[in-house]
């Protein structure tokens, strides 16, 4: 554009130095004319360059500008839970990776201590997936993803039962699960785990008594507490069924070597399919 309002200038002062005769004046006019017409054209592309930036700018793709920003969420059902089989999260930091969860899956569906689960179900058939919130150091992680688990009603009544309690559904006791043995008495790990599934009103939050043997500790930091979890088998040198159980926080457990024949009591939870809390050694 300054290129034609020099144009127009230079050509404006040449007409002033001739014969202000009325052919000259004329032509000047139309000299004139042309160099204005030049600043016109100029003038309206440089706005139509601007305006076009300036749609650009406002159209810009959000999604693109931040990568880590879904586009949308899809509704939560069996099909997009079944699909979520590439979640590689276990480790990441916490708030980060509900987030990615979150934006593929949509909101947690029940959470369960430190294990958030979403689920969704139909008739005959229920999907869940969980992520535990563990915590390392000052920080949280992931630990234990599982998932997506799909169950039916009629193949496994115990996972089944945890897929509804993962929607938030009511599991309707079995009437023909027995009770918690009475304070003190002692069960095994199998019969807890059994109890949970099948009559989760009566054991979740019982107060019960395990005899086994003790596997290894692990233990988590929050800041300068720590909080153990024992691991115990059922039966000596058989990993198939083992339990954990989790120490009051910054109590500090027994040292035990393993195979250790052990007896705790501590409280009843659903989390993982069952397991002990606030856990102390239980006299022989």
């Amino acid at each position: 554009m300054r290129i034609a309002e020099g144009v127009a200038l230079a050509m404006h002062e040449k007409w002033r130095v001739v014969d202000s005769a009325d052919t000259m004046t004329g032509s000047m006019h139309h000299f004139a004319s042309i160099a204005l017409g030049i600043v016109l054209v100029a003038f309206a592309g440089c706005a139509k360059k601007e305006k076009q930036a300036a749609k650009e700018e406002k159209t810009a793709d959000p999604v693109a500008a931040t990568p880590d920003v879904p586009a949308s969420t899809p509704t939560l059902s069996i099909e997009v839970l079944k699909a979520a089989t590439d979640l590689t999260v276990t480790g990441a930091p916490w708030s980060e990776a509900l987030r990615a969860v979150e934006g593929r899956l949509g909101n947690v569906t029940t959470v369960h201590g430190a294990e958030y689960r979403w689920a969704a179900r139909n008739t005959d058939s229920c999907v869940y997936l969980s992520v535990e919130k563990r915590l390392a150091d000052s920080d949280a992680i992931v630990g234990t993803v599982q998932g997506p688990i799909i169950t039916k009603a009629s193949d496994d009544v115990d996972a089944w039962n945890r897929c509804l309690d993962s929607v938030g559904a009511q599991v309707a006791d079995d009437p023909n699960a027995p009770s918690p043995p009475s304070a003190g008495s002692l069960t095994t790990v199998t019969e807890l785990f059994d109890g949970i599934a099948r009559k989760p009103s009566a054991w979740v939050g019982a107060k019960v008594t395990i005899a086994g043997f003790y596997v290894s500790t692990s233990v988590a930091a929050n800041g300068e507490v720590e909080t153990s979890t024992l691991t115990i088998a059922e039966k000596k040198a058989d990993l198939t069924t083992v339990i954990g159980c989790t120490w009051e926080h910054g109590a500090v457990p027994p040292t035990l070597a393993r195979w250790d024949a052990v007896r705790v009591s501590g409280t009843a939870h659903a989390s993982f399919g069952g397991g002990l809390k606030n856990c102390t050694i239980a006299p022989e």
